[in-house]
């Protein structure tokens, strides 16, 4: 008699292909099919990867509510759904997964997990750095229902990067036993692009962008324009670069709330020729093959996949010298770590690299090296398959 497989229900906001999303469709794409039975309820109708859950295996199911009572329109539903397919663990990722899925799982009686993706918000004076949109206050509010819930209501967690786990510790006082470290994972291949390729799509893009092909460095950053990301001591780098090598060039891919606000600093700075936007953008394996240097100013992070792409595609990085950033570099070897909030010290790793070419080569071989050895989509997916297994077990 064949084994009963685990059915495993995810819960998680959208199906955008943003972090936390994508890193659920590469774990479920590359879970044993013959152990477990992957299920996805997104909360919003946001479905952009919903064609690449289901080709990897899983069914989707639209928990979507609205109005008044959509919060518990959204419960009952994946209370009801949790019961009909006899779900195992409920696996919540994000903030609002982490809140649905526990109260529905709780509600079926089944156990339940969750994926811290960031820090908690007891660290206020990182979440506060720059950032006009929140307040102490509001994160104390915020923090004490996320405590009540990951305590009262979580069975284990999956913490991203050990500074996530510590700062769930410190934040959410949880049991250090009761939380598992596993890094985000990508396939060897994830940024793989041919050489050719690169330079013909390098060149239509400085053309495109800047209506010259011939620059040095072409620098790259992605991510959401936003405090957190830390872009403005990346731009406030451009001119110090500038006077020694006048024709580099940085294009940002992202989109976010900040985005007048930086391009008005870009016309302060009169770096305007030198310094492009490129929005959201569906083609960052390619922006990676083209770019000369990858660059990643971010004041916290959970973990920071796109630093993560850019070391599988071999890039020479400058990033921010805070973990858990510093877990994935190591300075000197698979990049360059700056100081926190700082432009001088983004511009000085920037101008290292570029006057140094063993140095690219170095660190680029380093990252490419570092990242395949370590950040593995089949090492992620083995440890969760013994968190699923054990949880099943108990």
């Amino acid at each position: 008699m064949a084994k009963r497989r685990i059915k495993i229900l995810h819960v998680i906001p959208g199906l955008e292909k943003d972090g936390a999303e994508y890193q659920m469709y590469l774990n479920v794409k590359h879970l044993d099919p013959e152990r477990f039975e992957s299920h996805v309820a997104h909360l919003f109708p946001r479905t952009e990867l919903a064609g690449d859950l289901e080709a990897a295996g899983a069914t989707i199911h639209s928990v979507v509510a609205t109005g008044k009572l959509g919060f518990f329109k959204r419960i009952r539903m994946l209370v009801r759904l949790i019961k009909e397919l006899d779900i195992d663990i409920v696996h919540g990722s994000n903030v609002m997964g982490e809140l649905y899925g526990a109260i529905a799982g709780k509600i079926a009686r089944r156990r339940v997990l969750a994926t811290l993706t960031n820090i908690s918000y007891a660290d206020a004076d990182v979440w506060l750095q720059d950032n006009p949109y929140v307040n102490r206050r509001k994160l104390t509010i915020v923090n004490m229902w996320r405590k009540f819930v990951l305590r009262r209501l979580h069975d284990r967690y999956i913490a991203i990067s050990k500074y996530v786990k510590d700062s769930a510790i410190r934040g959410f006082k949880l049991k250090s036993e009761s939380i598992d470290t596993i890094y985000r994972g990508l396939p060897i291949d994830a940024v793989a692009v041919d050489e050719a390729d690169n330079r013909e799509f390098r060149e239509q893009l400085l053309r495109d962008t800047f209506g010259d092909a011939d620059a040095f460095p072409l620098i790259l950053n992605v991510g959401r324009l936003v405090a957190q990301k830390g872009q403005r001591y990346l731009i406030e780098a451009m001119p110090q670069l500038l006077e020694e090598f006048p024709k580099a060039r940085l294009v940002i891919a992202g989109e976010g709330p900040l985005e007048q606000s930086l391009k008005e600093l870009v016309e302060e700075l009169g770096v305007a020729d030198s310094v492009r936007f490129l929005g959201r953008r569906q083609d960052v394996r390619q922006l990676l093959g083209a770019a000369d240097i990858f660059a990643f100013p971010s004041l916290f992070e959970g973990f920071g996949v796109a630093l993560l792409e850019a070391c599988f595609a071999g890039k020479p990085c400058v990033v921010t010298d805070r973990a858990p950033l510093s877990e994935i570099v190591i300075d000197g070897e698979s990049g360059l770590l700056v100081e926190p909030g700082s432009s001088d010290s983004v511009a000085d790793g920037l101008l290292r690299l570029c006057r140094d070419s063993q140095l690219r080569e170095k660190v680029s071989a380093g990252a490419r090296e570092r990242a395949q050895a370590e950040f593995k989509i089949e090492v992620a997916v083995d440890r969760l398959s013994q968190v699923y297994g054990e949880m099943v077990a108990q």
